[in-house]
């Protein structure tokens, strides 16, 4: 597997980074309980990304969606990634997270 595959695909995070969820790559569940950002990103300007995810949480929209450039070295991968904000209860408290979808989009 590219470094990059992994990347891509379905996420649901916590509102610190930490991966809850996954369906991305053939090593999906190999990802849950690890921080996003740090350990599961393999692009090189995925502090851009956090800046954007942590924009989401500190708004009140639903649903946030925008093209984002997956910087790779001397490439660049052109992707769509739409953030949806959800919550999980439990007994005795409510956590927001966000369900990322990143798309890689044809050149």
């Amino acid at each position: 597997m590219e470094a990059s595959e992994g990347t891509f695909g379905l996420f649901e995070l916590s509102s610190d980074g930490t991966v809850l969820y996954s369906r991305a790559g053939q090593d999906g569940a190999l990802m849950i309980g690890r921080d996003f950002f740090r350990e599961v990103a393999a692009f090189e300007n995925k502090e851009d990304l956090r800046h954007h995810f942590r924009r989401f949480l500190g708004s009140s929209r639903p649903v946030d969606s925008f093209g984002f450039d997956c910087e790779y070295g001397e490439r660049s991968v052109h992707t769509k990634i739409t953030m949806t904000r959800g919550q999980e209860r439990a007994e005795e408290y409510t956590a927001n997270i966000v369900i990322m979808d990143i798309k890689q989009l044809s050149i």
